[in-house]
């Protein structure tokens, strides 16, 4: 019985579906932009966020370590900073290392390479390199270093960590200021699409008043009379949603190159990767805000214009 309830319950929603077909496109396209709208916010937000972070990775403080100081001097600094709960890590990189590096850094430069085949000795310092959790935590751990205990180990004052910060304060200022301008546009949309959905379904109850009324003759209840509109506007909402993902998606990949030139230049990270990843929330989230939008839309439209 159930079944067959809600086999004639979805044949009368496709009716109505088919039966006001303009209108019908019109409310489509109307959720399909405010899913989509919604959908753009929230991936240029996981772009941002990973951008955030990839740039985050890349700042480093290197502390030069006088010469005095001893390999179990450098070893007891580096440990003491590892204790730190804001530090992520901590390497060391010993006077050989930092020749060769500088070496390799300048290998095309002929006149470099021969002031270093004059060198009788390395006048390279060795160095502790910290990367801190978060940006904002290098300020707490430069306190550490400045302690009087440390500060006898490392040479060099001046830690450049203030250039990135502030570059990481524009990104996040860019990307709040663009969240919070889709969510605006998102609202409207979102808004807009629920008052659509609601003279949708009011102009389906309208249309239908002449069934409705034998449905109540004929002692039809009240959940029976209410389903196909409530099935409507899901369907509306699915179809639209449905089809605002499939133009995310191609918008996706085909920005995805100059997605990648703006938030990821120089890294192995690829916005495509970044879709799969994310996909399914973003798509989860989307759909079920869609049926939320319709279910309530549809709810408040049968309450109000249909007496049972």
């Amino acid at each position: 019985m159930m079944v067959l309830q809600a086999s004639r319950a979805i044949k009368f929603a496709l009716q109505n579906f088919q039966r006001n077909l303009w209108l019908s496109i019109v409310t489509l396209i109307i959720v399909a932009v405010a899913v989509f709208s919604i959908s753009l916010v929230s991936a240029l937000n996981v772009l941002g966020e990973r951008a955030l972070q990839t740039v985050e990775k890349k700042v480093d403080v290197t502390l030069e370590l006088k010469p005095e100081v001893t390999d179990d001097q450098a070893e007891d600094f580096q440990n003491r900073l590892r204790q730190l709960s804001n530090v992520e890590s901590v390497s060391y990189q010993s006077k050989a290392a930092a020749l060769e590096n500088f070496k390799k850094l300048h290998e095309q430069d002929p006149n470099i390479q021969e002031l270093l085949a004059e060198l009788t000795s390395n006048p390279l310092p060795a160095s502790v390199i910290i990367k801190a959790k978060r940006i904002s935590d290098f300020e707490a751990i430069m306190k550490f270093v400045d302690n009087e205990e440390n500060l006898k180990l490392v040479a060099n004052k001046d830690r450049d960590f203030q250039d990135s910060q502030t570059v990481i304060t524009k990104l996040t200022q860019i990307t709040d200021r663009i969240r919070e301008i889709g969510l605006l546009v998102s609202g409207v949309f979102a808004l807009l699409s629920l008052i659509v959905l609601f003279n949708t379904i009011r102009i389906a109850i309208y249309t239908h008043r002449e069934e409705i009324g034998i449905m109540r003759l004929v002692g039809a209840s009240n959940g029976f009379i209410r389903s196909p509109f409530i099935l409507e506007s899901i369907i509306y909402s699915l179809l639209g949603a449905g089809l605002a993902i499939i133009v995310i998606v191609l918008l996706w990949q085909s920005t995805a190159p100059a997605m990648h030139r703006f938030f990821f230049s120089g890294t192995d990270i690829t916005v495509s990767g970044i879709l799969k990843e994310e996909f399914w929330a973003i798509i989860g989230w989307e759909l079920l805000g869609a049926l939320v939008l319709s279910t309530l839309s549809a709810w408040i439209a049968t309450r109000r214009y249909l007496k049972v």
